[in-house]
């Protein structure tokens, strides 16, 4: 099972100016707090496949200065799509298939988990599954993947 996570608002709470996309990066720093549970949640999502983070991110580089600033192990993940690198933002077809692309998966094979289903539910399109954190918070993770058949 190839598993997806947005990044700002799921696995992290950073601060952003309203005009994300006219912030020189050089010095766009943001304050970064990890949400709670959320590196077990990618600790249990790697001992079941790949993993990766999917972000509609229009500043270059923010998401990964973000993952540097969190508590999260960055080698835990396989991958980091942003919609400013690979040209797609969520709910677009386009930008799930290419993160399971960079897992090696299939879309439909794909399992994102984020915080809001506009634009993270999208991967239902493309057959793949989409998890609220607000049905199954990060903490409960584990254990609810835990319960899941194995692929």
């Amino acid at each position: 099972m190839a598993v997806s996570f947005d990044l700002f608002g799921t696995l992290v709470d950073a601060d952003r100016p309203a005009d994300p996309a006219a912030a020189l990066v050089a010095a766009f720093d943001p304050a970064v707090e990890t949400r709670d549970g959320a590196s077990e949640a990618v600790a249990a999502a790697a001992d079941r496949g790949p993993v990766a983070v999917l972000s509609n991110c229009s500043v270059p580089q923010l998401a990964r200065r973000t993952l540097i600033r969190s508590a999260l192990d960055r080698d835990a993940f396989d991958a980091a799509v942003t919609s400013v690198a690979c040209g797609w933002r969520k709910p677009h077809d386009r930008a799930f298939e290419t993160v399971a692309d960079r897992l090696d998966a299939d879309a439909a094979d794909l399992l994102h988990v984020g915080d809001d289903p506009r634009t993270d539910g999208g991967v239902e399109r493309c057959g793949g599954a989409f998890l609220d954190v607000a049905d199954v918070s990060l903490a409960e993770f584990p254990d609810w993947l835990e319960g899941r058949a194995c692929p």
